[in-house]
């Protein structure tokens, strides 16, 4: 009977040790010239994003998307939301800028991916303190059925970016 019990224990011990996950943490930063308001496709881009790291087994918390007119502001909550990030245990902070321009906009509201520039975004080790990768996407070449499925499209493709470089730190 103590053989048996003594078994279980270390499977249950050695199951456990095979169930970690990696931990990550993002801000969404809306750029936008015309409107400081945050935009659907922003909210689009948080979700898919979040979506995306979920479903490869991660632990995904995120920061509310905030936007603004210029950068000048996004050192502050980029330092604000690391430190969240750092009291939750969290081992990686993305920060995803998304880049307005909807000048040439006949549908500057719409959640389309033609209204984005580009978007940009930096992967820390919280741990280590420090940058180790980052990247900036833009939508040309996303080809969808429809302008909101575009966005939905350049989300992943940031998200797929951003878990290869985790993989290459792991």
């Amino acid at each position: 009977m103590g053989v048996k019990k003594l078994t279980l224990a270390l499977l249950c011990f050695l199951a456990t040790a095979f169930l970690y996950s990696e931990s990550v943490a993002f801000q969404v930063i809306q750029h936008d010239k015309s409107s400081d308001e945050v935009r659907l496709s922003s909210l689009m881009i948080e979700e898919s994003i979040l979506d995306y790291f979920f479903n490869q087994g991660f632990i995904v918390t995120n920061s509310p998307a905030i936007a603004f007119n210029d950068s000048a502001k996004d050192s502050y909550y980029e330092k604000k939301a690391v430190a969240e990030a750092r009291e939750g245990g969290i081992r990686y902070f993305i920060l995803v800028t998304a880049d307005f321009d909807v000048t040439d906009s006949a549908r500057s509201e719409a959640n389309v991916v033609d209204n984005i520039k580009f978007i940009k975004w930096e992967l820390t080790d919280i741990r280590l303190d420090k940058k180790i990768a980052g990247g900036k996407v833009e939508p040309s070449g996303i080809k969808a059925k429809n302008m909101q499925t575009g966005v939905y499209k350049l989300s992943q493709k940031v998200a797929s970016e951003i878990q290869t470089e985790i993989g290459r730190q792991l």
